[in-house]
């Protein structure tokens, strides 16, 4: 197996970074990802998360809030459906101030509204 290197000698110093990595910064989310083993679920959401959402007013935070009161559990692309005019990075800051993301189990890559534990509620399951 062969690693490439990139080089830059700037400022006297030598700096490398493995070739084909990402040079871009990534911009945090702030969302909260939740185990099936852990014993309780989030039940609040990251302040920053709620103030980065909050910060534009279009509409879309109330919308959005509005259906995870109906339905408490939701698949990205289902949401996608309902706030056709919200952008990626938008989703992303809208759902990290409402939802919190299942890593594994039943509800894996599924978002649930802070608070709600389907594990306790029976109407849950299928």
């Amino acid at each position: 197996m062969s690693l490439y290197f990139l080089l830059k000698f700037e400022n006297n110093y030598l700096s490398f970074r493995l070739a084909g990595t990402r040079t871009r910064l990534r911009r945090p989310a702030y969302a909260i990802a939740a185990n099936f083993n852990m014993p309780e679920v989030p039940a609040t959401a990251n302040p920053k998360a709620v103030e980065v959402a909050s910060k534009i007013k279009d509409g879309l935070m109330e919308t959005i809030k509005k259906l995870f009161i109906n339905r408490p559990i939701w698949s990205r692309t289902a949401l996608q459906c309902h706030l056709t005019s919200a952008s990626q990075e938008r989703m992303k800051q809208l759902l990290a101030s409402i939802a919190y993301y299942w890593l594994n189990g039943p509800w894996r890559t599924l978002w649930t509204r802070i608070g709600y534990d389907p594990r306790k509620d029976p109407s849950a399951k299928m």
